[in-house]
C-alpha cells in the first residue's frame, strides 16, 4: 500500500525538491548570472613603458577585478603610433592604449570617451591640470586621462657654470643669453664648447617644435586663431629670433648647429653648458653621464610674474574595438586617479605625475628635479597641432630658412602659418 503524506510533509518535500532543482540549475550554467562563470575577461593594453612598471597598478586592480585580466604589450616608442594605428584596422588592436597629449585632434575617431558616470571634463579639472583637460577632452567628452605630467625645464651642467662663475640658474631670457656667452668657447674651427643646445631643427635638437612652441606662448602668440596658424601675433617674431639667433652664424650669440649632433649626447659629454628638456630627458642623461654633476631649474621667462611652460606627456585611452568599453575605462581610471598607483608609475619612469594631490606634494620640494616639474605642471599650455609631424617638419623649415639666411624671421614665420594652417580642415 503506498505511503500517504500528510499536507505538511507534502510542503517540505516540495521546498527540498525546488532547492535541490535550483541549485542544480545554477551548477549547470542553465540560470546565467546566479553564478560565476569561471571564466576571466582578457583586456589587452598597450604602451611604451616596461611592463614591470605596470605591474603593481595591474596586479592592485584585478584583485578589486577578479574576473579581469589585463594583458600589458610593450610596444617600441618609435614605431607606436604607426603600429597601433594598423592594429586598429587589422581588428587585432587593443581595448586599451597610452596616446601622446598631441594626438587627439588626429587620433580621436580610433577612441571611446569616458561614460559621463564615470568622469567629466569639470572632474578632469579638479583633478588635474589645466593642460590636460584642453589636450585629452573634446565636444565635452573626456578621451584620455593624463599619466603624468612633463614639462620643458632648463637642464645645466654645474661644473660649467661653477667655472664660468655662474651662481645661480637664469631665471629670464635676457639672464639665459648672458650666461651663454660666458660659458660658450669659439675656436677656429667652430663652436668648441657651446654655451647651450638651442637655435637647430630637428636634426640635432627633437624637441625643436615644442622649444619654439614654449617662446612663441611665452611672447603671446596665440598659436590658433579663428581656424588658422597664428604664430606672429604678440611677440611670435621675437620668439623666432630668439630661439635662431644661437645657430646664425655672425650673430652675437653663436653657439651651435645642426653639424654638432644630438643635443642630448653633447650635453652628456660635457660639451654644452644649458639645454632646455624634459624629466625624461633627465633620466637619459643621469643614465648615460651619471657622474655628470647636473642641476634642474624652471624653464627661463619673458615674464616670470605670468610663467608660461610647456607639456609632453601620456595619457591612458580606450580604443574604439575594445571588447568592453567599460571595464576598460574602469582600468584607465583607476590608473590614473588612484593616488598610490599614480605615484607608483611616477616613480617607476621618474616622471613628474598628473595628480593635482600628488603635484601638491612634490612641488613642496621645488629644489629637487621633481618638484621643479610638478611646479611648472600648472602653468603649462599647449596648442592644437592639425598634424604633430607636420608641424615639425614646418617648424623646421622656418628655423633653417632664418639661420641660412634665406629669408627673414617675418617671411619664414607667414609661411609656416601658412603651411600649417592648410593642414587644418576648412572651417
Amino acid at each position: 500500500m503506498p505511503t500517504q503524506f500528510t499536507k505538511q510533509q507534502l510542503i517540505i518535500l516540495g521546498v527540498v525538491g525546488f532547492v535541490v532543482l535550483f541549485f542544480l540549475l545554477v551548477f549547470l550554467g542553465i540560470l546565467p548570472g546566479l553564478r560565476q562563470s569561471g571564466k576571466t575577461e582578457t583586456l589587452t593594453f598597450w604602451g611604451t613603458d616596461p611592463s614591470s612598471d605596470w605591474t603593481p597598478t595591474i596586479s592592485a586592480f584585478t584583485k578589486l577585478h577578479p574576473g579581469v585580466k589585463i594583458n600589458y604589450v610593450q610596444v617600441a616608442e618609435g614605431n607606436y603610433q604607426t603600429n597601433l594605428i594598423n592594429a586598429l584596422a587589422a581588428g587585432t588592436g587593443p581595448d586599451i592604449a597610452v596616446i601622446n597629449n598631441k594626438w587627439l585632434y588626429q587620433r580621436q575617431p580610433i577612441l571611446t570617451p569616458a561614460p559621463s558616470t564615470l568622469i567629466t571634463s569639470a572632474q578632469m579639472l579638479n583633478l588635474f591640470p589645466q593642460a590636460a583637460a584642453s589636450d585629452f577632452v573634446s565636444n565635452n567628452q573626456v578621451y584620455a586621462l593624463p599619466l603624468s605630467m612633463d614639462t620643458l625645464a632648463l637642464i645645466y651642467n654645474r661644473s660649467l657654470f661653477n667655472q664660468a662663475g655662474i651662481a645661480l640658474p637664469p631665471k629670464t631670457w635676457p639672464a639665459f643669453t648672458s650666461d651663454v656667452l660666458r660659458m660658450r668657447i669659439l675656436g677656429a674651427r667652430g663652436v668648441v664648447r657651446a654655451g647651450t643646445a638651442l637655435g637647430g631643427t630637428s636634426a640635432s635638437i627633437p624637441d625643436a617644435t615644442d622649444i619654439v612652441s614654449l617662446l612663441m606662448m611665452q611672447y603671446g602668440a596665440p598659436m590658433i586663431n579663428n581656424g588658422s596658424a597664428d604664430f606672429s601675433t604678440g611677440g611670435g617674431n621675437q620668439a623666432v629670433m630668439l630661439y635662431t639667433q644661437f645657430a646664425t652664424p655672425g650673430s652675437g650669440y653663436y653657439t651651435w648647429n645642426d653639424s654638432l649632433g644630438n643635443d642630448l649626447s653633447n650635453f652628456e659629454n660635457g660639451n654644452v653648458g644649458m639645454i632646455i628638456g624634459y624629466a625624461a630627458d633627465l633620466a637619459s642623461i643621469e643614465t648615460a653621464a651619471p657622474n655628470l654633476n647636473v642641476g634642474v631649474a624652471p624653464a627661463p621667462q619673458v615674464d616670470p610674474t605670468n610663467a608660461v611652460n610647456f607639456p609632453n606627456y601620456w595619457g591612458i585611452a580606450v580604443t574604439r574595438t575594445s571588447i568592453d568599453p567599460q571595464m576598460s575605462w574602469n582600468f584607465a581610471y583607476f590608473a590614473a586617479t588612484d593616488a598610490i598607483s599614480a605615484q607608483n608609475y611616477s616613480a617607476a619612469t621618474s616622471l613628474p605625475p598628473a595628480l593635482r594631490t600628488l603635484i601638491a606634494q612634490d612641488s613642496t620640494s621645488p629644489s629637487s628635479p621633481m618638484g621643479v616639474f610638478a611646479s611648472q605642471a600648472l602653468t603649462a599650455e599647449d596648442w592644437t597641432q592639425p598634424d604633430p609631424a607636420a608641424v615639425s617638419g614646418i617648424f623646421d623649415t622656418m628655423i633653417k630658412s632664418v639661420t641660412s639666411g634665406q629669408t627673414s624671421v617675418y617671411n619664414a614665420i607667414s609661411q609656416a602659418e601658412s603651411a600649417v594652417t592648410a593642414l587644418m580642415p576648412i572651417q
